[in-house]
């Protein structure tokens, strides 16, 4: 999930850098090229944040017979949930 950010920050570098040495830089989304760096940038940052969002429903989510001693049990002994 890291790696995606990682990713991300990449091409948004990678676009930044085209941009600079582009006389396009105000030319409107809708004709860009499909693989543009800005564009696959974006879409990997989505893609990481979904994830983000769905590890962290993962580790919040209650068990009914247990509550909340599941989540504070793992967090005491140091154990890291799986992935």
């Amino acid at each position: 999930m890291e790696a995606l950010f990682v990713i991300a920050a990449v091409f948004k570098i990678l676009a930044y850098i085209d941009m600079q040495n582009s006389n396009l830089a105000n030319e409107e989304r809708k004709y860009w090229d499909h693989l543009d760096n800005t564009l696959i940038g974006e879409g990997f940052f989505a893609l990481a944040t979904i994830f983000a969002y769905l590890r962290l429903l993962l580790l919040l989510q209650l068990n009914l017979q247990l509550g909340p001693l599941l989540v504070r049990s793992l967090s005491e002994q140091g154990a890291r949930p799986a992935a």
